[in-house]
């Protein structure tokens, strides 16, 4: 199948909808579509008749049923979209699309050809990207090159040596030219180191990896390089900034973190030199937690960590943020985390998790808080050639604790999907940091000597007298007696020998006792508390009479064994009496006597009163009534009760005694 044109080609056809049209033969004076070809395509338009309908595109011709397939649309009046034709009579011919053509600029010059199969041309200018050289010709005298021959044929490799002179573009004051692994570029001279201050170094071994728990990895920051095989830390960025390399020191064991010159020496390399390649390199205090652990909790990429106690979290210790330069990281034994948001003092939300990360449980934690930070020149290396890219900052002190240490995060900053490679090995590609920080005494070499006339520095403990061990010259020094003159004041302790032309005012002849038994001067003082406190060592419980000549100890003998034989406690049981005072003294009984041991259980009565059985082992009171009642039965278990007497009437009596 082939693209034909043909000139003065047109028909007609009625065909409605968006399918393929049927052609109706050719217009008069024009030729037929069956000059294109069967199956072969071409460049038509479709124009209604007497309407706005029209549409431009590829066709493919059949002479079955001389029919064109509207097979790629170009231009329409459906807005480039394929046209619903109404009922009618339709113009088809063949056409040349504007998209389609080649034309003349104003300078003369053809428009864009798009990519040729094959092309051979003569006396190009301009610049050739992506042509195959397959098919060059040989010059017809051949060229020299910086000494090289060259004919055209074949491509040619001119040592640098050859060269006399090297144009870079754009150079900026001071750069060098460096081999970046593919190319000769610019790049940046190494600046000199910053002193005599504590250099850390990338170093062994790694504290948590890169894995289903962290996604980066937490390796050691450490006073001497590491001096294993080649070790590397990774990260790739997809047009932005992700932290990719950690390394943490332990505590620092001082009290400030010093001000001055920080200079950061980095050996890296990307895969690719595209775009903007930048390494931050950022500081950060590293606080263990004072007091307690901290626990994860919750899923995804997001999980609560809660701190079981202290204030590891305060707003001065942390900052919480979304942004990764910002934001302060919390370091679990699992790996490192951003954290975004804050609750409490002990509450936080942390990200950067994976998925497939397991909630720790009751686990040391420590706080990253950032300092400073730095970013290196554009990065051009291609590793595995790593170049060396230094930068130095001046940072200002920082007060800490003796636990505190010091973390330095690396941040690659990129604006295309490149990868980073920082590398360290302890030898050449020994990245690190020269800091301001004072290198304590006993961290430096070559302090204790070993030959006549050398030094040799003692420890703290040793300095202050708490150390063990011996520390002596080796032949007893001989002591002269000093001539000490005549003191404005002396405070002397465990002085012995004669004391002559002293003020006695002003000597104290005792020092004060402190303990139990304290004083000032000569008044001594025994506190109560010393006394009650004391344990009574040898006591055993006695009996008898007190006497004035009695000890302490044994009066209280005496005074336990009198109350051990004493009527401690008296029971009247369930009578309803209950002693009011049952260990010592007079014994009062107060209560009612219940009925079951032979009491009434009643404690009052009013004159005339009588007392009845009201239930089973239950006595009442029946009070006095109205004169001339008389006490009537009410029946078996009824209660009795007072009643008028009953009077006979005579006349019942009389008829009753006659019938």
């Amino acid at each position: 199948m082939a693209l034909v044109l043909s000139d003065r080609v047109q028909e007609t056809t009625t065909t409605a909808g968006t399918g393929t049209i049927t052609l109706a033969g050719a217009v008069t004076g024009y030729q037929s579509f069956a000059v294109i070809g069967n199956g072969n395509t071409t460049y038509y338009c479709i124009a209604g008749l007497g309407t706005n309908e029209w549409e431009v595109g590829i066709g493919t011709y059949s002479s079955a049923g001389t029919t064109l397939a509207r097979t790629t649309i170009l231009a329409s009046s459906n807005g480039g979209s394929v046209v619903t034709f109404s009922a009618g009579s339709k113009s088809v011919f063949v056409t040349y699309p504007a998209e389609k053509s080649v034309n003349l600029d104003a300078s003369n010059n053809a428009s864009a050809l798009g990519t040729p199969v094959s092309f051979v041309g003569t006396n190009i200018t301009g610049t050739a990207a992506g042509l195959t050289a397959g098919a060059a010709t040989a010059l017809a005298t051949a060229r020299t090159i910086a000494g090289v021959s060259f004919n055209g044929t074949a491509n040619i490799a001119i040592p640098l040596d050859n060269l006399s002179d090297v144009v870079i573009d754009t150079p900026l004051v001071n750069q060098l030219l460096g081999y970046n692994g593919i190319n000769w570029i610019n790049t940046n001279a190494p600046s000199a180191g910053a002193g005599a201050g504590v250099v850390l170094y990338n170093a062994t071994p790694v504290i948590s990896a890169l894995g289903t728990q962290s996604n980066v990895s937490v390796a050691t920051l450490a006073s001497v390089p590491v001096v294993t095989a080649e070790q590397t830390a990774t990260g790739t960025a997809a047009a932005n900034t992700i932290l990719f390399s950690a390394f943490i020191s332990g505590p620092l064991n001082r009290t400030v973190i010093d001000s001055g010159i920080w200079d950061f020496s980095n050996w890296i390399g990307v895969d690719s030199a595209a775009g903007s390649n930048l390494l931050t390199r950022q500081v950060y205090t590293s606080i263990p937690f004072v007091t307690g652990t901290v626990t994860m909790t919750g899923t995804g990429t997001t999980r609560t960590a809660t701190a079981s106690a202290g204030t590891p979290f305060a707003t001065a210790v942390i900052d919480a943020s979304a942004t990764n330069t910002t934001a302060s990281y919390l370091q679990t034994p699992a790996g490192l985390y951003q954290i975004i948001a804050r609750t409490s003092d002990t509450v936080v939300t942390i990200n950067n998790v994976p998925t497939t990360y397991t909630n720790e449980t009751a686990v040391a934690g420590t706080v990253l808080k950032k300092l400073f930070g730095i970013t290196t020149p554009e990065i051009n290396n291609i590793t595995p050639d790593y170049g060396l890219y230094e930068v130095t900052t001046t940072a200002a002190s920082y007060p800490i604790t003796a636990a505190t240490g010091v973390g330095i995060l690396g941040f690659f900053v990129c604006s295309h999907a490149n990868t980073i490679t920082v590398t360290y090995n302890g030898t050449e590609h020994n990245t690190h940091v020269n800091t301001p920080l004072v290198n304590v005494h006993n961290e430096l070499a070559g302090l204790n000597g070993g030959t006549s006339n050398e030094y040799y520095h003692s420890t703290y403990l040793e300095y202050t007298g708490t150390g063990t061990g011996v520390f002596a010259r080796a032949t007893s020094p001989t002591l002269v007696t000093p001539a000490l003159g005549t003191p404005t004041a002396l405070v002397g302790t465990n002085i012995t020998g004669t004391a002559t032309a002293f003020t006695a005012s002003n000597v104290t002849t005792n020092a004060n006792l402190t303990g139990e038994v304290t004083s000032v001067g000569n008044a001594a003082t025994v506190s109560n508390a010393a006394v009650i406190a004391k344990v009574l060592t040898g006591y055993t419980s006695g009996a008898g009479t007190v006497s004035a000549t009695d000890s302490i100890l044994t009066a209280i003998q005496k005074l336990n064994g009198n109350a051990a034989s004493s009527v401690s406690s008296i029971s009247f049981a369930s009578t309803g009496l209950t002693p009011a005072t049952p260990t010592t003294g007079a014994v009062v009984v107060a209560g009612t006597l219940g009925t079951g041991y032979g009491g009434t259980n009643i404690i009052s009565y009013t004159t005339g009163d009588i007392l009845f059985a009201s239930a089973t082992n239950v006595l009442s009171k029946l009070a006095s009534t109205t004169s001339g009642y008389v006490l009537t039965a009410g029946g078996v278990g009824v209660a009795p009760a007072w009643a008028a007497p009953a009077v006979t009437e005579p006349a019942y009596f009389l008829a009753t005694m006659m019938g």
